[in-house]
């Protein structure tokens, strides 16, 4: 919508699109998505430490997060208070991942067979585990 109201509105400029400054962590983007999948399934939490130590960090592996002593750490610093100053108004984040999730059950099953990011089930679960055994 932004996008939209900018080009009507004859606004140009380079603009981060991001959510307000200090206003969401990945653990309310954890519960926000749990919140909208009802799904039946349990958490694991593990540190940045742990991460490195298993080659995680900054690679990818881990969609959405970046060790923040790692090279890519201040990528969720970005500020957006420009794009706010010209319009920007943020979707509630249940209502950005309910669409996606929507959006994701009608794409062709070769598309969804292979997500491109993330870890594949077998590698998060190794992760897990060592994680587990780690702190036994």
């Amino acid at each position: 919508t932004f996008t939209l109201d900018s080009i009507e509105q004859k606004i140009s400029g380079t603009f981060n699109t991001v959510t307000p400054k200090a206003g969401y962590t990945i653990g309310e983007l954890h519960d926000d998505c749990m919140a909208i999948t009802a799904a039946d399934t349990q958490s694991v939490w593990v540190d940045a430490k742990f991460l490195a130590e298993q080659d995680m960090t900054d690679r990818g592996n881990i969609p959405v997060w970046a060790d923040p002593d790692g090279e890519y750490g201040k990528v969720a610093w970005v500020d957006g208070s420009r794009a706010v100053a010209a319009g920007l108004q943020t979707r509630p984040i249940r209502e950005t991942a309910r669409d996606t999730l929507a959006w994701w059950k009608v794409q062709p099953e070769e598309r969804t067979a292979e997500p491109r990011a993330g870890l594949k089930p077998e590698g998060e679960a190794e992760l897990i585990a060592a994680w587990k055994e780690a702190n036994s």
